[in-house]
C-alpha cells in the first residue's frame, strides 16, 4: 500500500476510514519512511488489519552493507557469496545466527543484487532485491520480502548457489525512484534482522566469479 495514501491521527494509521497496522517485520522501516518526505512519496509497505506484537531473539551475523562494500569495488562480474561470523559456535549459545547469501552482478556503473538472510532455526527467510546506480551513488529500486523455504531449498541456496522461489513470498516493502545510498543502506540494515554491526567477523565462505 502506498504510504502517501494513508492518513495519521493521534498515532493511529488509516486507509480511508479503516484503521490499519504496520506488518511487525517492517515497523522500523516504516518509521524511517515516515520521517523522510521523499521516501514517503515513492514507497509502498505491507499493512494488516489487526495489531500484532512481535519480539525477536538476538540475531548475530554480518550486516548487508559490510558484505556489500567488499563486493562493490570489484570489477565487472557476477559474485555469488555467503557471509557469516567466524565466531558462529560461540555466539550460537546466546542467540539466533544469521548467514547472508548474496548474488550480485556488476555491469559498468550498475549493480543488481539479491540477498537472503538465513537462520539456524526454523524461520521465514528475509529477502531483498535492488539496483544501484554507482555513477550517481543512488539506489534506483529496493524491495524486501519474506520467503518460506524447505531445508533442501536452503541447502541448495547456501552450498550450490541454486535459487528457488520458495513456497510463499510476502512482499513487505518497495521503493521505486532515486534513494540515497545512505537511506538505502539504513533501510536494509533495519529490515535484515541483525543485532551486531561489527565488520571484523566478516568471512567470505564461498565466492564464484
Amino acid at each position: 500500500m502506498p504510504i502517501k495514501a494513508l492518513t495519521y491521527s493521534s498515532g493511529r494509521i488509516f486507509c480511508g476510514e479503516q484503521e490499519v497496522f504496520v506488518e511487525p517485520k517492517v515497523r522500523s522501516v516504516f518509521d524511517y519512511f515516515i520521517d523522510n518526505e521523499s521516501l514517503k512519496n515513492i514507497s509502498k509497505i505491507r499493512f494488516i488489519e489487526h495489531h500484532i506484537d512481535m519480539k525477536r531473539a538476538p540475531i548475530f551475523g554480518v550486516p548487508f552493507v559490510e558484505a556489500f562494500n567488499k563486493i562493490k569495488l570489484s570489477g565487472n562480474r557476477k559474485v555469488q557469496s555467503s557471509y557469516q561470523r567466524t565466531d558462529w559456535a560461540e555466539k550460537e549459545k546466546f542467540g539466533v545466527m544469521g548467514t547472508l547469501v548474496a548474488h550480485i552482478e556488476k555491469i559498468e556503473h550498475c549493480i543488481k543484487f539479491e540477498c537472503w538472510e538465513l537462520f539456524n532455526v526454523d524461520s521465514d527467510i528475509f529477502y531483498v532485491h535492488g539496483e544501484i546506480d554507482l555513477h550517481d551513488e543512488v539506489f534506483t529500486h529496493l524491495d524486501g520480502a519474506t520467503i518460506s523455504y524447505t531445508k533442501e531449498e536452503m541447502d541448495k541456496l547456501m552450498h550450490q548457489k541454486s535459487i528457488s522461489r520458495g513456497v510463499k513470498k510476502d512482499k513487505l516493502f518497495r521503493l521505486d525512484g532515486k534513494i540515497s545510498f545512505a537511506d538505502g543502506s539504513n533501510i536494509l540494515n533495519m529490515f535484515l534482522p541483525l543485532e551486531d554491526l561489527s565488520c571484523e567477523y566478516l568471512e567470505v565462505l564461498a565466492e564464484n566469479a
